[in-house]
């Protein structure tokens, strides 16, 4: 749902006011390509070890065009033709295609749920220390 969301600002740009900072700091489409009109701003939401998986996955594949890069996930095993449309796909259902076992995921789906409690527990820490 998200990625079709950025797909359709690409093409169509903000349909309402929620999406009116787009262009803010997004250029106009040429084609599919858009560019970043400001400096990216340190992230302190992300890990270290997800800025280091982010790098990784630049250095593999942030020279490929769109064509290349659809070219390339449509061979993956996780890939579904929506024949047309868009379909809404679980992270259970991608670790799944991607040959991971029940047990594997289901021990990922509680490490996520601990970290989501952990940082609904952190916000709430963050809220009252102010």
């Amino acid at each position: 749902m998200i990625l079709s969301r950025i797909l359709n600002l690409i093409r169509l740009g903000p349909a309402d006011e929620d999406g009116a900072p787009w262009f803010e700091v997004v250029s106009a489409p040429i084609g599919y390509d858009v560019k970043s009109r400001q400096k990216a701003a340190k992230n302190c939401e992300l890990s270290g070890a997800e800025e280091k998986i982010l790098r990784q996955v630049f250095e593999k594949y942030g020279r490929m065009d769109w064509r290349q890069l659809s070219r390339l996930t449509h061979t993956l095993p996780e890939w579904v033709d929506p024949k047309g449309g868009s379909l809404s796909v679980t992270p259970e259902e991608i670790l799944t295609r991607s040959g991971k076992s029940r047990a594997a995921i289901g021990s990922l789906k509680r490490e996520v749920m601990l970290f989501d409690a952990l940082d609904k527990e952190l916000e709430s820490f963050s809220e009252k220390a102010v």
